[in-house]
């Protein structure tokens, strides 16, 4: 029997994650897209200087804009950007180095390799 004090529990130890470790979270990169009509693409390639990657969706032989393109960005097996292209033109921020930037539009997935500085990429259709 305690008198006086009361009877404290240990604190359980912290979990220790055994195996790999858990997979960074995919960091979406400061990105813009758009494009769809005159006015929007127009405005939209007036921001381009605030981004160091740019590219183009585009499908058919006539190259039509493409939007609601799902994106995935990697570095390696590791990826740094994740998003839908809501337009046929993507400008992204990314830290300096290559990239190959992914895309799937109509069950078809599309890759181009890039690099940091290359405003005029293309996937295509």
């Amino acid at each position: 029997m305690l008198s006086g004090a009361q009877a404290q529990m240990p604190t359980p130890p912290a979990p220790v994650h055994v195996g790999s470790p858990p997979p960074a979270p995919v960091h979406v990169g400061s990105h813009l897209c758009g494009g769809v009509g005159d006015s929007s693409l127009t405005q939209l390639q007036s921001r381009a200087t605030d981004y160091n990657l740019g590219f183009w969706m585009v499908g058919g032989p006539g190259g039509a804009y493409l939007a609601d393109v799902p994106i995935e960005i990697r570095s390696g097996s590791r990826t740094v950007a994740r998003f839908t292209a809501d337009g046929p033109l993507c400008y992204v921020k990314l830290p300096g180095g290559r990239y190959t930037v992914t895309g799937t539009h109509n069950g078809q997935t599309r890759s181009v390799q890039v690099h940091s500085g290359s405003m005029n990429n293309y996937l295509r259709w």
